[in-house]
């Protein structure tokens, strides 16, 4: 099936899930390297859609973990025909992994709760996203964040234009960071809300501790009007 000497692409350990006293998988454990493949057999209501359902992500585990060794962001947001932003290291994280329940229906998906690995950051929160239309509400914490790391450092690929570096979804953001580094600057206790709309982005709080005193800012401040970008109103 797999040549162990090789760095298995993705490895279930002990996966279970059971629907209330129903026990559908019970401590599930393969791995699969590059280019191998993996038949699973099984009668009707052996659990093997449920099994593929795991893994995708969307059923939650009961226990186990799913690993998988090498993440392209940009084949996965090209496969759902999505923008690829301009980065750095967006092509292969060091560490990345995910941990959160899933909520599905025909309006909305829930993502409660949401944990998040990337390289060193921890993030956990929740988020909400309606389908119909098309919207995000999110509320998240992380340890520290190194935006460093992940933004284009080519200025000719942001001159003249006022684009975002990642594409961004209308709706609410509320962001809180430990330590954010942005430019070579470490700030420290970063706080915002930001609200997305089709042409505008509002910032309704944003909070900060830098060169040695703190920021607070309140209330509703309009910063980009139809890839303008403007003072506070």
């Amino acid at each position: 099936m797999s040549d162990s000497r090789e760095t298995p692409r993705l490895r279930v350990t002990d996966l279970t899930k059971s629907f209330g006293n129903k026990m559908i998988l019970h401590n599930v454990s393969f791995q699969l390297a590059k280019g191998s493949s993996l038949v699973i057999i099984g009668g009707s209501g052996s659990g093997k859609s449920v099994l593929i359902k795991c893994i995708s992500g969307l059923y939650a585990l009961d226990q186990g973990q799913i690993e998988v060794d090498e993440f392209s962001l940009r084949k996965w947001l090209r496969a759902g025909d999505w923008p690829v932003p301009h980065t750095q290291n967006l092509e292969r994280f060091s560490r990345l992994s995910i941990n959160t329940g899933i909520k599905l229906s025909s309006e909305m998906m829930s993502l409660r709760p949401f944990s998040l690995m990337l390289d060193e950051t921890s993030i956990d929160g929740r988020i909400d996203l309606s389908l119909r239309p098309l919207n995000v509400d999110l509320e998240l914490l992380a340890d520290k964040l190194n935006l460093d790391s992940y933004l284009s450092s080519n200025p000719s690929a942001q001159t003249g234009s006022s684009a975002m570096p990642f594409p961004l979804m209308t709706g609410t953001y509320k962001l809180d960071v430990g330590e954010l580094t942005v430019s070579k600057h470490l700030l420290n206790q970063v706080g915002f809300d930001l609200g997305i709309g089709s042409d505008e982005i509002t910032l309704g709080r944003l909070d900060a501790n830098l060169f040695g005193g703190e920021l607070r800012l309140a209330g509703t401040h309009l910063i980009i009007t139809k890839g303008n970008v403007c003072r506070e109103q």
